[in-house]
């Protein structure tokens, strides 16, 4: 039950969207009549936090994986049961009501274009441009093939997004401390302050990485062409190797 409850509060936040949604959800318990908005608003919901909070359903789930759980708590109908809610409360005022209540939701958060995360997009897929700019150089290289390429954690997670035919040994699922997996090219590519070039270039041959991605401000002790990788393009500031030991993806 400890781990549940632990979920549950990193599921909150900082903010207090979630005990909003709770007040929403016990006034609507107590006083919606209409049987369908009474099974859409109250029932599902707590169902869904009945099953959530209930060790044994999580057992059961973490014998599949337990990094996802908090993901059933997307099923609750959060937004319109605030919003329902509030203009029930506030009947004839319904105005007023919901104004009330954005200012309630706003000032329980935060302003979203303050992390350092959000940027000015730099095109239509509103990723970095630097992302596209080595995709379509790994698959130019490929011939229009599948590539499998170690690349950069910062990247990492942007890179599906615009070519699937890229694929990596890690993605998204290693920049989140709490989930704790393990990948070995991750460990010799992301964590030391200087990469030790043979031990990465056992790694990716041990995860039929043909290609490697280095930013070029990263420490490494030995150049990779040292290793009978060859250095085939800088694009966007980013060393990009090829390990021709390594054969290329079937289509």
């Amino acid at each position: 039950m400890t781990e549940i409850i632990k979920i549950l509060q990193d599921y909150r936040g900082e903010g207090i969207l979630l005990l909003l949604y709770l007040a929403a959800f016990l006034y609507l318990l107590l006083r919606e009549r209409d049987p369908v908005r009474r099974a859409l608003f109250v029932y599902m919901p707590a169902t869904i936090l009945v099953l959530f909070l209930l060790p044994p359903f999580y057992a059961i789930y973490s014998k599949v994986e337990t990094a996802t759980y908090y993901r059933l708590l997307w099923l609750l109908p959060m937004g319109a049961t605030l919003a329902y809610a509030g203009l029930r409360l506030f009947g004839r005022h319904y105005r007023i009501g919901l104004i009330l209540l954005c200012a309630l939701v706003i000032a329980g958060g935060s302003y979203t274009y303050s992390n350092p995360n959000i940027t000015k997009a730099q095109n239509r897929y509103h990723i970095p441009q630097s992302v596209i700019n080595l995709c379509d150089f790994l698959k130019i290289q490929s011939g229009g093939k599948r590539v499998r390429a170690a690349i950069p954690g910062e990247l990492a997670q942007y890179i599906r997004q615009y070519d699937t035919d890229v694929e990596m040994p890690f993605g998204r699922e290693m920049l989140v401390p709490q989930w704790d997996y393990y990948n070995e090219v991750y460990e010799v590519m992301e964590k030391p302050e200087v990469i030790d070039a043979q031990a990465l270039v056992e790694a990716t041959r041990n995860q039929d990485c043909r290609y490697i991605v280095l930013s070029s401000l990263r420490a490494i002790d030995r150049d990779l062409t040292e290793l009978g990788l060859e250095q085939i393009g800088l694009i966007d500031g980013f060393y990009v190797y090829e390990d021709d030991t390594v054969p290329e993806q079937a289509d």
